[in-house]
C-alpha cells in the first residue's frame, strides 16, 4: 500500500465530531493469543499461523484495528467501511451476491468471509492475489469502487487530528504517530484476531478419540454428514489428524467445474498469474460459519448451502482446468446430512462477540445495509433434446438418465450387455476423451516410496547430512539430507506446498514443537532468500542477453518461452492421442468377474460412473486453454467493439493490471498494449515462480535454454548467448549447493547440533 498515492478531499474525510461516538471499553478486550480447544492441535497452529514477526496482535492494536474496521471515514464518500461488506453476523461475509462499494458502486464478486485469516496459508483474495494480510487491508480501501478513500495525506491527518485516535495509536504503537503502515497492521491484527473455535463440532471433537468416531452430541444425520464430508470433501476442505481437525479452510485455489470453459468474465487465479492453467481457479473462505456466509462462490451464484450441495452432486462441469473433479452423485439423505453436518461448525459465540462488533454509534451517514438474499423463481422447464441428439451434440446427460440409455443398447433383451453391445458407450467415450472412469474417488496417493541406497550430499564436505552428530551419515541421513536438497532447489509454486514438503521433511526426525516451528522458520526464510537471488540472477542473465542480441531477440524469446508452455497445457489435456485402449480398460474394470457379460448390478454401477462425470455421460472434451484467452477477456469490455478498452470501464480486480499495461498513459488499452504487456507479464510469472517439472519448479531459464536455437541470431550472437546461459546454469548450481549447505546448518542450530535426530524413514 504506496503511501500518499492518492490524497483525498479533507472535507470527504472530516465528519462533525458530536455525530459518532467511539465506544470502547477502557480495559481493551483480550484479542491476543485466544484460548484454542483440543482439537486445534499445537504442532498445525504454529505451522499455519500467518502472523508476521514485525506485526504480532496484541489488545492494544487489534482494539485500535476495530476502530479503523468500522470506521467510515476510511471511504471518500464516508458512507461504507469495512464492515458494511464483512458484517459480523454473518461471519464477516456479506449477503448479497456482489459488493457495492461507496456511491453505490457495484462489484463483481461477493465479499469473502474473515474467519480464521490467521491461519490462511494461501493468499487473500478469490483470486489470491495478495500475499499477506497486511497488504490485502489497503487494496480494498485504494479501490475505486469499494472505497476510493485510499491512504493519502488528508486522511492520515485528519486520524491524527482526532483525539479519539491519539490513545489508541499510542497504546498499539509506543507513539501517537500516523502513518498508513500502522493502520494497515492494526486492521491486520483486529482481522487475524477473528478466531472461530467455539463451534459444536469444537465441543464435540474433544469428546473422541478420532475425528471419525461418532460424536456423541451430534445427531444421527450430523453423524451421516460428517462421515460424508471425510469420504468425499476433506480433500479441499481440511487439515489435520486424528481427532485434530479443525481447519475447515482451502489452502490454495482451484478450478471446482463451476463453468464448462474459460468464456466467462472472470478467470479468477488465473487473470493474476496469467497462466492458462489456472484460469477458473479460485480460493474459497473456511467452511466455518459456512451456514450463515452465503450466498456461496466468488459470484454469489447459488443462494442456499442446499443448492451448493447438490451443484457438486449433480452439477459439476467439465472445465479445462478442472482436473479429476467430477460429480458425487450423493444421495437425498446425503446431502440432507451434509448440510446439518456444515452446520456443525456455526460459532454462535464468534457471531455476537462485542469485542468484534461496531464501536461507532450516532453514525451521521450510517453504512449501507445488505439486503437478505431472495431465492429466484423457477423458469419454466425447457423441452429437453433426446438422449442421443444430445449425445451426438457433445451434451452431457444429466443424473439418472445413463442406466436407461445403457439398458437400451440390449438388443437381445436377455438383461445383459456383451461387448458388442457396448461398442455404443465406447465409441461416446472415446470420442469425448473420457480420461477417468471410477466408482470411487478417494484421496490421491503421494509419490512412490524413496529409492534406496546411499545420496551423498555436496562434494568435499562429508559433514554434510551428519543430522546427528556423530561424525557419520548413513543412510537414513543421507536420504534425508537428499530430501533437504529437492526442499531447497524446487520451488513450491504455492503456499499449500511450500507447506506440505516443508513438514513432510521435518517429519523425518523426532523433533519437539518448538523444535519443528524453530527449523520450519529458518527453512522457509533461507528458501525465500533463495528465490529472490534466483530471480535477481534470472534479470541480471536477460539483461546482458539484451546487450548481446538485442531487446527484439529478449521479447522473441519470452513469447517462444510461453508458446512452449502452452503447448505443454495442450498437450496435457490432448492425453492420450489413442484413447480407445484406456476407454476399454476402464468400462472393464465393471465387469466384476471377467465373464465378458454386463449383469444388471454391474450395469448399475457402470451407469453410477457415467453419472459421476464432471459434465455429465457425453459431454464433449473441452478445448484447452490459450494466452488469447486473456485478450479476450479484456475485449470484452469493449463492448463498441473499437478494439480498445478504457481503464475505467473495467472491474477492479483488472484495473492495476491494466494502468501497468497502459504504456503510453491515455487511460486506454489498445489491442498491441494488451497483448504485449498480458505476454510480458506472464514471462514475469514464470521467472518468479518457475516451471514446473514434478515435485516442484526449475529455474524458467535453465528449462527453457533451447529456445535460443529458435531464436535466428547469427552464429557468433548465439554461441555468445548459449555460453552465457551456461554461465548462468553455472552460477545458479553454485548459488543452490552453497544454500543447501546453509540450509543443513540452520536446521541443526535450530534444533540443537547434539539433539539425537533419529531419522524415522
Amino acid at each position: 500500500m504506496a503511501a500518499c498515492s492518492l490524497v483525498v478531499p479533507s472535507e470527504l474525510i472530516a465528519a462533525p465530531p458530536q455525530a459518532r461516538k467511539l465506544a470502547l471499553p477502557e480495559t481493551p478486550y483480550k484479542y491476543a493469543n485466544p484460548k484454542l480447544p483440543a482439537n486445534f492441535e499445537e504442532r498445525w497452529v504454529k505451522a499455519l499461523d500467518t502472523t508476521p514477526a514485525d506485526n504480532p496482535t496484541t489488545d492494544a492494536g487489534a482494539a485500535l484495528g476495530r476502530a479503523l474496521f468500522y470506521d467510515t471515514r476510511l471511504s471518500a464518500s464516508d458512507t461504507v467501511s469495512c464492515g458494511t461488506c464483512h458484517i459480523q453476523q454473518h461471519a464477516f461475509a456479506e449477503p448479497r451476491k456482489a459488493s457495492v462499494g461507496h456511491e453505490g458502486r457495484k462489484g463483481d464478486r461477493n465479499a469473502m468471509s474473515l474467519v480464521n485469516l490467521r491461519f490462511a496459508r494461501a493468499g487473500l483474495f478469490w483470486d489470491e492475489r495478495a500475499e499477506t494480510l497486511e497488504e490485502a487491508v489497503g487494496l480494498p480501501v485504494r479501490s475505486r469502487i469499494e472505497m476510493a478513500g485510499r491512504d493519502g495525506p488528508a486522511l492520515l491527518k485528519a486520524l491524527a487530528a482526532d483525539a479519539r485516535y491519539v490513545p489508541l495509536f499510542k497504546a498499539a504503537f509506543g507513539t501517537t504517530e500516523v502513518t498508513d503502515e500502522r493502520v494497515r497492521k492494526a486492521l491486520a491484527q483486529f482481522i487475524r484476531s477473528m478466531v472461530s473455535c467455539d463451534s459444536k463440532y469444537d465441543r464435540s471433537a474433544s469428546k473422541v478419540a478420532s475425528v471419525k468416531d461418532d460424536f456423541p452430541n451430534f445427531t444421527e444425520e450430523e453423524n451421516r454428514g460428517k462421515a460424508v464430508f471425510l469420504q468425499h470433501c476433506n480433500l479441499c476442505h481440511h487439515i489435520g489428524e486424528g481427532k485434530h481437525v479443525a481447519f475447515f479452510d482451502m489452502f490454495r485455489s482451484l478450478n471446482n467445474g463451476l463453468d464448462p470453459d474459460a468464456n466467462v468474465p472472470d478467470g479468477g487465479r488465473g487473470d493474476v498469474t496469467l497462466n492458462p492453467t489456472e484460469v477458473g481457479q479460485f480460493r474459497a473462505s473456511s467452511l466455518r460459519n459456512v451456514a450463515v456466509t452465503g450466498p456461496y462462490m466468488h459470484d454469489g451464484r447459488f443462494d442456499t448451502l442446499e443448492a451448493v450441495i447438490a451443484f457438486y452432486s449433480t452439477g459439476v462441469m467439465r472445465h479445462p482446468n478442472a482436473g479429476a473433479v467430477g460429480r458425487f452423485g450423493f444421495s437425498a439423505k446425503d446431502q440432507s446430512a451434509l448440510v446439518a453436518f456444515l452446520k456443525t461448525l456455526t460459532d454462535e459465540t464468534f457471531l455476537t462477540d462485542p469485542k468484534f462488533s461496531d464501536p461507532w454509534a450516532g453514525d451521521a451517514k450510517p453504512s449501507v445495509k445488505s439486503p437478505l438474499p431472495t431465492v429466484a423463481k423457477s423458469a419454466e422447464p425447457k423441452k429437453r433434446e433426446s438422449v442421443a441428439d444430445r449425445l451426438a451434440r457433445g451434451v452431457g446427460l444429466e443424473a439418472g438418465e445413463a442406466l436407461p440409455w445403457l439398458k437400451g443398447l440390449d438388443k437381445n433383451g436377455d438383461g445383459t450387455l456383451d461387448k458388442g453391445e457396448l461398442e455404443p458407450l465406447l465409441e461416446v467415450l472415446v470420442k469425448t476423451r473420457v480420461g477417468s472412469l471410477s466408482l470411487e474417488r478417494g484421496p490421491r496417493g503421494g509419490g512412490g516410496p524413496a529409492p534406496k541406497g546411499p545420496r551423498p550430499g555436496a562434494k568435499g564436505d562429508a559433514s554434510l547430512g551428519d543430522f546427528d552428530g556423530d561424525g557419520t551419515v548413513d543412510e537414513n541421513e543421507s536420504r534425508a539430507f537428499g530430501a533437504l536438497k529437492r526442499l531447497t532447489e524446487l520451488g513450491d509454486g504455492d503456499g499449500l506446498r511450500r507447506l506440505v514438503r516443508t513438514d513432510r521433511f521435518l517429519g523425518g526426525f523426532e523433533l519437539t514443537i518448538d523444535q519443528a516451528e524453530a527449523a520450519r522458520k529458518a527453512l522457509n526464510a533461507g528458501r525465500t532468500d533463495l528465490a529472490r537471488r534466483v530471480l535477481a540472477l534470472d534479470h541480471e542473465t536477460l539483461g546482458k542477453m539484451e546487450k548481446l542480441a538485442g531487446n527484439g531477440a529478449v521479447a522473441r524469446y519470452q513469447e517462444l518461452v510461453i508458446d512452449q508452455q502452452v503447448a505443454a497445457v495442450r498437450t496435457r489435456t490432448a492425453r492420450d492421442p489413442d484413447p480407445r485402449p484406456v476407454v476399454e480398460r476402464q468400462v472393464a474394470q465393471f465387469d466384476k468377474n471377467n465373464d465378458g457379460q454386463f449383469s444388471p448390478d454391474e450395469l448399475t454401477e457402470l451407469a453410477t460412473a457415467l453419472d459421476r462425470l464432471a459434465g455429465g455421460f457425453g459431454c464433449a472434451a473441452p478445448e484447452a486453454i490459450d494466452m488469447a484467452q486473456f485478450t479476450r477477456r479484456f475485449v470484452a469490455y469493449d463492448p463498441a467493439g473499437k478494439g480498445s478498452v478504457a481503464v475505467a470501464k473495467l472491474p477492479e480486480r483488472l484495473v492495476d493490471f491494466a494502468v501497468r499495461g497502459d504504456r503510453n498513459r491515455d487511460g486506454i488499452l489498445s489491442p498491441a498494449e494488451i497483448d504485449g504487456f498480458i505476454r510480458t507479464s506472464a514471462f514475469g510469472q514464470l521467472l518468479s515462480e518457475g516451471i514446473y517439472v514434478g515435485g516442484g519448479f526449475a529455474d524458467t531459464l535453465v528449462r527453457h535454454a533451447d529456445v535460443i536455437g529458435e531464436l535466428q541470431l547469427p552464429d557468433e550472437t548465439r554461441k555468445a548467448v548459449e555460453e552465457l546461459f551456461a554461465e548462468h546454469n553455472r552460477k545458479l548450481t553454485v548459488m543452490k549447493n552453497e544454500t543447501v549447505a546453509d540450509q543443513f546448518a540452520k536446521f541443526r542450530d535450530a534444533v540443537g547440533k547434539k539433539a539425537p535426530l533419529a531419522a524415522k524413514r
